[in-house]
């Protein structure tokens, strides 16, 4: 450790210093989170994106950005998504083109995801287009792009480049006919609990 380090801390305990406060003051309202009924929830949701549609998370994570901090935006695929995806895609590399990662999420189904399945799930075949789109404009302009939770055989052979293991090794799954396809040792595969209802085609050929 040099003299500077000794003085001021690594860039990563300085890094930390500015992130702690923000994860105490998350800490805090914890109680008061868990004390809501879901019609309160469902109205903080309302409250938050009217505070989004001003402007105040997007100053948020500008003043993350200016602090040094590393951002990443991760977007979760579904119904409500993904006709605004190019457009968030270029609002991104307009704005705030300093992230260090975009990640497009396939959807888990948990949580209120389960609740509001009829309108959110939609088929990751029927978004191969928007997501290319939305890929290529963030890739062409420098801005890194991952994709998680989606099997090769979803992707648009355009997107398999992008493809990222699964964050979540124990969500992890495989059917038996996977063992055929040639992507399996670099495929993210299958949310478990979703496997018997997801239909898999294996890949055969990098020219299928």
């Amino acid at each position: 450790m040099n003299l500077f380090e000794k003085v001021f801390g690594t860039h990563s305990e300085r890094e930390l210093k500015l992130i702690y406060p923000i994860v105490d003051k998350i800490v805090a309202m914890r109680p008061e989170m868990m004390a809501l009924t879901d019609e309160q929830l469902r109205d903080r949701t309302r409250i938050f994106k009217e505070r989004l549609a001003n402007g105040e998370t997007l100053d948020g994570i500008l003043n993350l950005g200016k602090a040094g901090i590393p951002v990443e935006i991760r977007v979760v695929l579904h119904q409500q998504t993904i006709p605004d995806l190019s457009e968030l895609s270029h609002f991104i590399y307009r704005n705030i083109p300093f992230v260090f990662q975009v990640s497009f999420m396939g959807m888990e189904q948990m949580g209120y995801v389960k609740k509001n399945w009829d309108q959110l799930w939609i088929s990751p075949l029927d978004y191969q287009e928007q997501l290319v789109s939305a890929t290529r404009a963030l890739f062409l302009r420098g801005i890194p792009v991952r994709i998680f939770n989606l099997p090769f055989c979803h992707l648009d052979k355009r997107l398999w480049k992008f493809t990222a293991d699964s964050i979540s090794d124990f969500k992890k799954y495989y059917k038996d006919c996977c063992n055929e396809c040639i992507k399996k040792t670099v495929c993210g595969g299958l949310f478990h609990y979703q496997a018997n209802r997801t239909e898999v085609f294996p890949i055969k050929s990098e020219n299928c």
